[in-house]
C-alpha cells in the first residue's frame, strides 16, 4: 500500500499524527496484505538527519504504538542522499 502525504511544511503535532494513524489503521483493517507501514520523510536541503527528523521520527512511532500499527524504519530524503531515522536517533 502506497499513500503520499504531500506538503507537510513542519513536524506535525501528536494529534496530526494520531489522525493520521486513525486512516492508516482504517486502510490496513480494509487489506488483509497491509502488515506495516514505512515511511519516507522528503525535504529540500543537503543535511543529514536533523533534530526536527528525529522529532518527526518519534511522533511517527509514538502514533504507530498508540494505534497498535506496525511501523517499519522511517526514512528522511534530501536533495542527495536518503537515512534511515535510526533506533538511535530516535532515542536522542
Amino acid at each position: 500500500m502506497l499513500l503520499e502525504v504531500a506538503e507537510c511544511l513542519s513536524v506535525p503535532t501528536e494529534e496530526e499524527v494520531g489522525r493520521l494513524y486513525v486512516v492508516l489503521a482504517q486502510m490496513m483493517r480494509q487489506d488483509a496484505s497491509a502488515a506495516s507501514v514505512a515511511f519516507l520523510v522528503a525535504r529540500p536541503g543537503r543535511d543529514a538527519v536533523s533534530d526536527d527528523d528525529r522529532l518527526f521520527g518519534r511522533r511517527l512511532r509514538d502514533g504507530a504504538v498508540r494505534a497498535g500499527v506496525d511501523v517499519e524504519v522511517v526514512h528522511v530524503a534530501t536533495d542527495i542522499a536518503i537515512w534511515a531515522v535510526t533506533p538511535d536517533d530516535l532515542a536522542a
